[in-house]
């Protein structure tokens, strides 16, 4: 899928959500119940979906340079995970059938082991916009 270019548009206009609490590492499982959206990340903030380079470039599908990836922080806290959902899924219920998520981790970048995405000054603050730097999908070995 990455060279292909399928994968890149697959994921092309959906949205990259920051929840704390229990990781769940299965995307279409419900997320725990006490977890909480810290933050819905969009081009510039605004209801934009979200794109990658394409073609891949050395097996990594990622965030084009010029794309500002971010987001207001919805309510205090520790990102521990994200997902990426396309519509108007946000990750938090249960999904099946031809729905498309990604799942992984979040937090302090400083964190061992690293977090999938970190950031390096936590708890994120309720109010604050934060952006993401960088975030690429590499095709496994």
């Amino acid at each position: 899928l990455l060279d292909g270019g399928d994968l890149a548009a697959a994921l092309a206009g959906g949205f990259l959500y920051l929840y704390d609490g229990p990781v769940q590492t299965d995307p279409d499982a419900a997320l725990d119940v006490s977890c909480h959206l810290i933050q819905k990340v969009s081009i510039n903030a605004t209801s934009t979906g979200l794109s990658f380079t394409d073609p891949a470039s050395a097996g990594q599908l990622a965030k084009a340079s010029g794309d500002v990836w971010s987001g207001r922080i919805l309510v205090s806290g520790t990102p521990t995970q994200f997902r990426w959902c396309m519509g108007s899924d946000t990750g938090s219920g249960a999904v099946s059938g031809a729905a498309f998520r990604l799942c992984g981790t979040a937090g302090d970048a400083a964190a061992d082991p690293a977090p999938e995405i970190g950031f390096a000054v936590v708890p994120l603050t309720a109010g604050n916009v934060e952006v993401i730097d960088s975030f690429a999908i590499a095709k496994p070995a």
